[in-house]
């Protein structure tokens, strides 16, 4: 079984906790617990500033950044894959991140509700194709370096299709569709 991150409603050591954003060491309060897991083993666990509950939402492991990412409310971070600790935060324009690993491109993208980002292995950001959509944006998928979505203008309603060049963020195209 591949390593995998898992929400966890209390830590089980406290020695090797990380305390991200917010005041560190200052109580559970507002903090989920995360934990970066092989089989059986904790490699480690971090108590993350999560007002509004929206950990377990967006996340995932990226091997090729040696990072395991952690999306809020309105925060992203990047923590690393050894020891938990932080290597990046972004703060976010519109709430609620998720997370995309294009096949082959060695790239993660970051939507939120109207903004995509994509962010090297390096952990820069590269581009960020802001107002995408308004209210949502879904992955259709992705060919020869090019991204199609599905962005939301007028819910639950209005939809465009939108495809965007992945090497550029350049939005290529966008067509009315009916998204039901």
């Amino acid at each position: 079984m591949p390593m995998q991150l898992e929400v966890r409603p209390d830590p089980q050591s406290s020695t090797n906790l990380q305390w991200i954003g917010g005041r560190p060491g200052v109580g559970l309060s507002g903090r989920t617990v995360v934990a970066l897991v092989d089989g059986d083993r904790t490699l480690w666990e971090a108590a993350i500033e999560d007002h509004y509950g929206c950990i377990g939402r967006a996340m995932l492991t990226w091997p090729q950044a040696n990072v395991a990412m952690i999306g809020t409310y309105s925060d992203a971070y990047a923590l690393d894959w050894a020891t938990g600790a932080l290597k990046h935060h972004w703060t976010l324009d519109i709430p609620y991140p998720d997370f995309v690993l294009p096949p082959g491109t060695g790239q993660l993208l970051i939507f939120d509700w109207q903004n995509v980002r994509s962010i090297s292995t390096t952990l820069h950001t590269t581009w960020y194709a802001r107002y995408v959509a308004v209210d949502g944006i879904r992955l259709v998928n992705v060919k020869d370096n090019l991204m199609t979505v599905d962005a939301c203008y007028d819910p639950p309603d209005f939809w465009e299709r939108v495809t965007i060049d992945l090497a550029t963020g350049e939005v290529r195209s966008r067509i009315p569709i009916d998204a039901d």
